[in-house]
């Protein structure tokens, strides 16, 4: 894909075969992300661009990577993003999403409209590939431009001082040992994750194939390469029954844990405390000389609520994650109707059991959605438009999103929006097909 824009700037997909594009990339973001005082190791961001431009991602091509050259400039690369391709869960519905990342533009090069005609093409590249959402972990405000919402948590949700870490007591072996993950491990740890993903409302697809290249296919200094550890049984006979993704990152305190997954053979009661022991170890042993010893284990608000009492019981701190993703769904009927028989599973059992029944939602920019149920299923899921007519409630922004993917409920929601509301009717279908619970992402990087 190549476009011509004005001033002599062009638009082009690294498929366009610019060999110069794709050697320039990572020191473009370095570039660019240096200037952002906030980063401490723009480098890592470089290392990145290695691992997803060098041939070897399982899911990103040629044709996922624009940028912006300058001609006048012998082609210097001005602006750039990317698109990664992966597969989500809604519930147990697989549905394909496209992770918008490494967005930036030179600073002399800004406010020329260069990253909305990039996100054009993104987007419908990831609709030619089937995906129904898109998401982003990007600065504030700034994506809600291009229909983006703040609508999945994304932080930390405890925090474990190594001083609160319990002590063995004198002469006691650990029950259970961490140990690095190899490619051998990749099938075991695929199914314990799918197992696992059922349990959330949503989740990330990962074959053992992607596990292996989460093991040994990222360099070591790019800033999304976790460490794959695998929980230990320390019988006669060792026996594997789960896995932690951690890392210690450079100039930081903190033992940072994006997953903990425990299989059938064991539980969290049973290898929290040695699975605190191991992850001090193991940033200890991660910590480079002059570098900052850490000193505090962090868990992802991605973290089962299978472990909350135990964090807590710890000593744990919990923290509000402060930060969200940013899901973009641009045709929300489509998707609900894909994932209709994960809500019409919801609504068995529950106040609006066997429903039928029309709801209608103003979104307040004259656009909104149609529900039909018949008998507790989902017959219709469609984008309308709305004029003067009746409807059964309201919700300003982005914040059916946030029902969707359940961030907050209503209430919580109309706490800081007063103008969202349902009816009775709505209200009781829509927290019946949209609980809160919690999103298990480790995303595809």
């Amino acid at each position: 894909m190549e476009q011509q824009l004005t001033d002599g700037l062009v638009m082009r997909t690294l498929s366009a075969g610019y060999a110069d594009d794709a050697a320039q990339l990572p020191d473009f973001y370095v570039r660019v992300f240096s200037e952002d005082e906030s980063d401490p190791h723009p480098e890592f961001l470089g290392e990145w661009t290695h691992d997803l431009i060098g041939g070897t991602h399982p899911t990103l091509t040629p044709d996922d990577v624009w940028c912006v050259v300058d001609q006048q400039r012998d082609d210097k690369v001005v602006s750039a993003l990317l698109l990664i391709p992966q597969t989500w869960r809604y519930g147990d519905v697989a549905f394909g999403l496209g992770r918008v990342e490494l967005v930036a533009t030179d600073a002399q090069y800004r406010h020329k409209g260069l990253v909305r005609r990039m996100f054009g093409a993104l987007h419908e590249r990831s609709a030619a590939l089937g995906h129904l959402a898109q998401g982003i972990t990007g600065i504030p405000h700034y994506y809600r431009r291009f229909g983006y919402g703040m609508s999945l948590p994304l932080g930390y949700r405890w925090e474990i001082a190594f001083a609160h870490v319990p002590e063995r007591k004198a002469g006691e072996a650990p029950r259970f040992s961490l140990r690095a993950a190899t490619v051998h491990d990749a099938p075991q740890i695929a199914e314990w994750d799918a197992a696992d993903g059922q349990r959330g409302l949503l989740s990330v697809v990962r074959t053992a194939d992607d596990w292996r290249y989460e093991i040994t296919g990222k360099r070591d200094e790019s800033i999304v390469r976790w460490d794959v550890l695998i929980i230990q049984q320390n019988t006669p006979t060792p026996r594997d029954v789960g896995y932690v993704i951690a890392r210690k990152v450079r100039g930081a305190r903190v033992v940072q844990v994006y997953q903990y997954v425990m299989g059938d053979e064991s539980s969290y009661l049973a290898t929290f405390d040695d699975v605190l022991r191991g992850l001090v170890a193991h940033g200890e042993s991660m910590t480079a000389d002059g570098d900052k010893p850490a000193g505090l284990i962090s868990f992802s608000s991605d973290i089962s609520a299978a472990i909350d009492t135990l964090a807590r019981k710890t000593g744990g701190r919990s923290i509000n994650p402060l930060y969200a993703w940013y899901m973009r769904v641009p045709d929300l009927g489509a998707f609900l109707r894909h994932v209709a028989p994960v809500l019409e599973r919801r609504l068995v059992g529950s106040a609006a059991h066997r429903f039928d029944g029309e709801i209608k939602l103003s979104f307040y920019d004259r656009s909104g959605l149609l529900l039909r149920f018949a008998d507790g299923r989902l017959k219709a899921a469609e984008t309308v438009q709305i004029g003067d007519e009746r409807v059964n409630g309201a919700l300003a922004y982005d914040m059916f999103l946030n029902l969707i993917f359940g961030m907050h409920s209503l209430r919580e929601i109309q706490t800081v929006l007063p103008e969202c509301w349902l009816d009775k009717t709505a209200h009781t279908v829509i927290e019946a097909i949209f609980p809160q619970g919690r999103a298990l992402v480790y995303p595809r990087g």
